[in-house]
C-alpha cells in the first residue's frame, strides 16, 4: 500500500482524494481489511471508494479507467497498458469428507 501513496502524492501534491480499488469478496474480506485500516489511519484524507467486482470485471474495469487499481484473484491474459505484481500467493486446498474413498490416500493430484 505504500506504493499506493507515493503515486497519489506525485499526481496530486498531497495524499487526498479519493482511490477506487477493485476485489473480489475473498481477498476484500479476508486479506486487505487489515491493510485499508492502516492506510486510512495513516492517510486520513483519502477516501477509498472499493468495488467488489470478480477478477474479469475488475480488471475490464482497470483497463476502461473506471478502477486504479485491483485485487485480482484469477490472473487475466496480461494486457501490456497494466502492470501485473503478484503481492501473496493463495494456496488452493483440496478438502474431502472423512468418509470419502480419496480421505485414505497419503498423496493427491487432480491429473485425470
Amino acid at each position: 500500500m505504500g506504493d499506493i501513496h507515493h503515486t497519489l502524492s506525485h499526481e496530486q501534491g498531497e495524499v487526498r482524494g479519493k482511490l477506487k480499488i477493485g476485489t473480489s469478496h475473498h481477498i476484500g474480506l479476508h486479506h486487505l481489511p487489515q491493510h485499508l485500516k492502516k492506510y486510512v489511519q495513516h492517510f486520513p484524507e483519502v477516501k477509498l471508494d472499493v468495488h467488489f467486482v470478480d477478477s474479469e470485471q475488475a480488471h475490464e474495469q482497470v483497463l476502461a479507467g473506471d478502477l486504479e487499481l485491483a485485487f485480482l484473484t484469477l490472473p487475466p491474459q496480461g494486457d501490456e497498458r497494466l502492470s501485473y505484481i503478484t503481492i501473496w500467493n493463495d494456496p488452493l486446498v483440496f478438502v474431502v469428507a472423512p468418509f470419502h474413498p480419496l480421505a485414505q490416500k497419503k498423496i493427491l493430484n487432480l491429473k485425470i
